[in-house]
């Protein structure tokens, strides 16, 4: 019987920080890091670490039901499937991808405040 990972410790270790980021993001950008942030933390993981994957393997996509797409790198990578299949990886990301689509679309709908934005 294999092993199953969970990624929900991790998750809730960084939930008060990306919350707190994802209200404070003024534009698309601001979002886009925040979610590759967030995946390099979860690839920090002890369980993921060893695999070669980069953190642009995971696309922010706003147009996907579940907020992200992945790189066909990933989606050809057998080791990488077999966690994404048999952990609750996949819903750990969706839980952090789904807040940042609403944020996003929000913004989208009330570019007042990111047009303000001094860079």
């Amino acid at each position: 019987m294999e092993k199953i990972l969970s990624f929900t410790g991790l998750e809730k270790q960084v939930l008060h920080e990306f919350r707190k980021r994802v209200n404070l993001s003024e534009d698309s950008l601001d979002l886009e890091q925040l979610f590759r942030h967030i995946i390099e933390k979860i690839f920090k993981s002890e369980s993921l670490v060893r695999m070669n994957i980069n953190v642009h393997d995971f696309v922010f996509d706003p147009d996907q039901q579940e907020g992200y797409r992945l790189s066909d790198h990933l989606l050809n990578s057998e080791a990488f499937r077999r966690i994404y299949d048999n952990s609750d990886l996949r819903h750990v990301i969706g839980r952090f991808a789904q807040p940042i689509s609403k944020r996003y679309t929000h913004l989208k709908k009330n570019p007042r405040r990111s047009d303000n934005k001094i860079r």
